[in-house]
């Protein structure tokens, strides 16, 4: 073999060294733009987290005593009301609700998920209604289930979408992961679940 055929197998091997590996990074679900959107849906707690944010360091909260607060509004929450934490709440079929992550006080968040889960059909559930959120697609492709996530990891003190159920169910899980703080220092995430 020659110099010159020596050269362009060893790019051949580059090249597709370098494919093998963009097309494992690409399906790989810690590529996921984490920045731009949740990088996944699990259920359960710690849910949307992984990763940097339960290494070492981390420190882990309900969204109320992080400073969070899950507001409702709809026919049957007149003025809107404060979600408690694991509490059951009643939403009427074909009703629409708006819901919103709300910081308290000096407290901001930058990423968030609202995962909307359970015995009925809910990727059409939850769908955004500021610039600051979106139909969160890991939710849909990944696990079945409707979700909310967040367009950018800018400061953020509130976040709004809508939610409407069409399917009578007993058993839905709205689960909410809201993350503050996630670099070199540390990760500040909330998990709530109504």
């Amino acid at each position: 073999m020659n110099r010159r055929s020596e050269t362009i197998n060893k790019k051949r091997g580059n090249i597709s060294l370098f494919t093998c590996a963009f097309l494992l990074l690409a399906q790989s679900r810690s590529t996921y733009a984490y920045p731009s959107a949740a990088g996944a849906c699990y259920g359960g707690f710690p849910g949307a987290v992984g990763g940097n944010h339960i290494q070492s360091g981390s420190t882990t909260m309900e969204a109320l005593a992080g400073g969070f607060e899950v507001h409702i509004d709809g026919p049957n929450f007149s003025g809107g009301v404060i979600l408690p934490s694991d509490a059951a709440v009643d939403i009427q079929v074909g009703e629409s609700y708006k819901m919103s992550l709300v910081a308290l006080g000096d407290q901001f968040f930058r990423g968030f998920l609202i995962r909307l889960g359970g015995m009925v059909n809910t990727i059409q559930a939850l769908q955004p209604l500021d610039d600051k959120s979106q139909i969160a697609y890991r939710c849909i492709d990944d696990e079945g289930v409707g979700g909310l996530s967040h367009t950018d990891r800018d400061r953020k003190t509130t976040a709004s979408g809508i939610l409407q159920v069409d399917t009578v169910t007993d058993n839905l899980l709205l689960e909410i992961t809201i993350v503050k703080q996630n670099n070199s220092t540390g990760s500040i995430w909330c998990y709530s679940n109504f």
